[in-house]
């Protein structure tokens, strides 16, 4: 079975730095110390259901209602979803390519290959790409 992290933001609660323009999108960031995105991604056990800070690279985001941002550590290989409701906020796709700061609630699911495929059909779709199954990850 194939784990899909995804730190999950909640609606009143949530807020996203752009650290190169300073822009904020929702509320204010509350904790002062961010989580190494390492340390989440090697044991996201530790952390579930507990607000956390990260700091990334946006590698991704949802081109369609700028729903999710993908936040990866610095040398891009390992990476987590930020995913708000739909419209609360509305993650800009010029913040691709950009360092962000991000606080929200850890949420781990685990998927089957049929829900990570899927997943990952929607997501391309989104993208306007084409859905390669052999790009599964």
């Amino acid at each position: 079975m194939k784990r899909l992290f995804i730190l999950a933001l909640l609606i009143g609660s949530t807020g996203c730095t752009n650290e190169f323009t300073g822009t904020q999108y929702g509320e204010a960031l509350t904790l002062s110390t961010p989580t190494e995105l390492t340390a989440l991604l090697e044991s996201p056990a530790e952390f579930v259901g507990e607000r956390v800070q990260v700091e990334g690279i946006v590698q991704e985001v949802c081109s369609q209602r700028g729903c999710w941002m993908d936040i990866a550590v610095d040398n891009l290989s390992e990476k987590i979803q930020v995913k708000v409701e739909d419209d609360v906020i509305i993650f800009p796709v010029s913040a691709k390519g950009k360092k962000a700061r991000v606080e929200g609630i850890v949420q781990v699911f685990d998927l089957t290959e049929q829900q990570v495929e899927a997943a990952a059909k929607h997501r391309a779709e989104d993208q306007g790409q084409t859905f390669d199954p052999e790009s599964i990850d």
